[in-house]
């Protein structure tokens, strides 16, 4: 039996193969040190339903590990018995006995959102007399204007981006699909710069990472969590009332707000109409009372780069 399957016949995806490798090396473990089975004595027959129900126990409470977290991996033991069963027959019992272990019911959390106005203050907070102050800024004004996951952020190469109209970014998002996404005015002009400054404007760097850290690779799910932290723990120290957790997921969230969007244009003063605020009441001046509606409700996936200029105008006017 050839565990290459992963890779060969489901083409998954490298982190779909790290969530197989986490789960097998924790059964393993568990094998190991709570029932005493030598590994080089371990046999496919040893494990069974009651192994794996005690696994997912030992996960919830020595482990500590959140009802979504067993899910995900009993998810991927199902996955790996599902194949079992077609490549050995005579397991066939076994494998439909772990399969029928149900996913366990739970309460799914809403995801919390920011205000207008805690949502332009993190934006405002990159320094931009820095480089890495100005990489911030551009990573922040993405990551919002794109909704995107962090994965996709990070996984963004020169070449995914689009800065002639209509400007956009291409995603790769779950199960290798691609989406494009259009980009309003004030991020392509920080984009454009970013690259300027980082010399990766030149067709030959198009498979060059977006957005670089120190060592000059790609950040790392943890590392643009710093980053936002960062920002955020700033902007918590002056506005104590900004009590709720925020994550890159949180700004997936979000609706496109006037406060934000001048905000973006704010942090590159030469784009046309670009102000500085003296306060953070300039900053939310002028825009939707209309607090009551989701962010689900207010988010708009524009089609085209002009809709999203158009669509900027009206809420600003």
């Amino acid at each position: 039996m050839r565990c290459s399957h992963c890779t060969v016949r489901a083409r998954s995806v490298p982190n779909t193969i790290k969530a197989y490798r986490d789960v097998f090396t924790l059964l393993l473990r568990f094998c190991r040190d709570r029932r005493a089975i030598a590994l080089e004595r371990l046999s496919l027959a040893q494990i069974d339903a009651s192994l794996v129900e005690a696994f997912l126990d030992h996960l919830g409470k020595d482990r500590q590990a959140s009802i979504r977290t067993q899910n995900h991996r009993l998810a991927a033991l199902h996955a790996f018995f599902r194949y079992v069963q077609s490549e050995v027959p005579e397991r066939m019992f076994q494998c439909q006995q772990i399969l029928a272990i149900p996913l366990q019911r739970h309460a799914r959390t809403n995801v919390g959102y920011l205000s207008k106005e805690n949502l332009a203050q993190i934006l405002a907070q990159p320094d931009l007399r820095s480089r890495e102050g100005r990489r911030d800024a551009v990573l922040l004004s993405v990551l919002y204007d794109t909704g995107a996951r962090v994965q996709e952020l990070i996984d963004l190469s020169v070449g995914d981006v689009r800065l002639e109209s209509p400007s956009q970014v291409r995603l790769m998002g779950k199960g290798r699909k691609m989406r494009a996404v259009p980009l309003m005015d004030a991020t392509v002009q920080l984009l454009r710069d970013h690259l300027r400054e980082n010399g990766l404007d030149r067709p030959e760097h198009s498979d060059r990472p977006l957005f670089q850290n120190r060592q000059g690779g790609r950040f790392s799910r943890s590392g643009v969590r710093y980053v936002l932290q960062h920002y955020v723990e700033a902007v918590r120290c002056d506005h104590p009332g900004l009590t709720q957790p925020v994550s890159p997921h949180s700004l997936r969230h979000q609706g496109h707000a006037p406060a934000a969007e001048r905000c973006l244009a704010r942090n590159h003063p030469r784009l046309p109409g670009a102000r500085g605020c003296e306060n953070d009441a300039d900053l939310c001046a002028g825009e939707s009372r209309d607090e009551t509606k989701g962010p689900r409700e207010t988010r708009r996936r524009h089609t085209t780069a002009q809709d999203a200029v158009l669509d900027t105008e009206q809420n600003t006017a």
